[in-house]
Formats: structure tokens, sequence, C-alpha cells
């Protein structure tokens, strides 16, 4: 039970039995009548743990965005791996994992940055989108065996162009997809790089989660410690320290 759940109960107490209550339900009902005391520890309680989940949420965001990045690098590294004897089945299959995970690569960064509030998500975006026009001569090779990339970065894939081009020289489609999935790999290694900002952003969130970890379990310690005092002045001024500690840090 986290301390949004024993704060509730301290509220929602009244119809439950004696019997039924656990001692943790005593003990939120019990510190709820230390006032202000247990007022400020039900705030600074409330607050640690919005806190806790927006950065859980945000940390969640950004391994989905290494997922999707990930999934990108691998299919643009297997487009490496095709010749111009490859079967026109396999080559079309790796074309379409391309392009379906690059998307979710692009998408998935912008939704991140939203989420994350953090401009080194949108930039993995950004990033991927200039991976394909970056080079002009790639990008023109690229329209000619069916390759548009939109205004919001993700490609497109004219299959009936693309199956043509590839009967006709699959040599030069397959040279086409080499260059593009170098393209890609190249900016995928960096966007995963330990020293990235992607990663940065992460260690930080990281170190975010871990304190106010801390901070949570200490406060549940103080609500548990606010539920066993007396209504004595020295139990009110102990915690009004204690919850005033937290606040400060939070």
């Amino acid at each position: 039970m986290d301390i949004s759940q024993i704060l509730k109960s301290s509220t929602t107490g009244t119809n439950t039995s004696p019997s039924a209550q656990t001692a943790e339900q005593k003990a939120a009902q019990a510190a709820a009548k230390l006032s202000p005391a247990s007022q400020a520890a039900t705030k600074a309680g409330s607050r640690i743990q919005s806190q806790l989940d927006t950065t859980t949420t945000q940390l969640s965001a950004y391994g989905k965005l290494i997922s999707a990045v990930s999934d990108a690098q691998l299919a643009a590294k297997s487009l490496g791996g095709l010749t111009a004897a490859s079967p026109a089945a396999d080559i079309k299959a790796a074309v379409n994992k391309l392009v379906s995970t690059f998307n979710t690569a692009i998408t998935t960064g912008k939704a991140t940055s939203g989420i994350a509030e953090s401009g080194n998500a949108k930039r993995v975006s950004n990033d991927l989108g200039r991976a394909v026009t970056s080079n002009p001569a790639v990008l023109d090779a690229l329209k000619k065996i069916g390759f548009k990339q939109l205004t919001d970065g993700t490609l497109t894939l004219d299959a009936t162009k693309f199956d043509a081009a590839q009967k006709a020289n699959p040599a030069a489609v397959e040279a086409t997809l080499e260059k593009l999935g170098s393209l890609v790999d190249k900016v995928a290694t960096k966007e995963l790089a330990a020293g990235s900002a992607v990663a940065g952003s992460i260690d930080a969130l990281n170190q975010r989660a871990t304190l106010l970890k801390t901070q949570k379990n200490a406060m549940a310690t103080l609500m548990q410690q606010l539920a066993t005092q007396s209504s004595s002045s020295t139990s009110s001024g102990f915690g009004g320290y204690g919850v005033s500690a937290y606040q400060s840090n939070t």
C-alpha cells in the first residue's frame, strides 16, 4: 500500500468495521486527527506520489522510444545484407519492415517529447527524418524506386513502382537500399549511444525516481509515527519538523 492509499483510507475508513481495518488504515485515521501536522503530511505525501507517477510515466515513454529506435536500426542493418540475387519476397519484406519500424520510431519520438517534456526525444524524430534527406543523391534514388517522405518525416512506399524498379534493375535497387540502411543505422547508433542526449535524459529521470522513492518511503514512515504519537505539543512539533524537511526537498 502506497502513501496515496494510506491517505485515502483515512477518509473512507468510517464505513469499515474496526475488525476489518488494517494497521495502516488505523494509523492513517489516527494521523488524520493530528492537525495541522497530519494535513501537511497528507499534502506532502500526495505531492511526492504524483511526482513519482509522472517520472515513472516519462521513463516508460523513453523505454518505448529506445525500443522503437532499436527496431529501426535492426531493420536498417538487414537492408545491408541484401544482394541483387536475394529473393524478391525477402527484399520486399525487409523494405516493408524498415518503413514500418522507421515510422514507428518517428512517431514514438514525437509522442515521448510530449510526455517527457523534453526536446531530446523530439530530436530523435528530427534526426531520423534528416537521415533520409541528408544525402540528395540517395533521396533522388529512393524516389525512383517508390519511396516518398512525408512532411512529418515518415516514409511511404509505392509498391507497384518498387516492384517495377526491382524487375528492371535489381542491382540499382539493392545499392539504394543499402545506402538507406546505412544512413538510418548511423543515426540510430548515435541516438542509442551511452553518451547520447536521450541516455542523459533517462539517467536524470532514474535519479529523480530514486530520490522520490526514498522520500515516499520516508514519508510513509513519518505517517506511521504521526499516527502513533499522542496529540501533545511534542508530537505535533515532531510532525511539523519532519513535514517541513520533506517539503523543502520536493
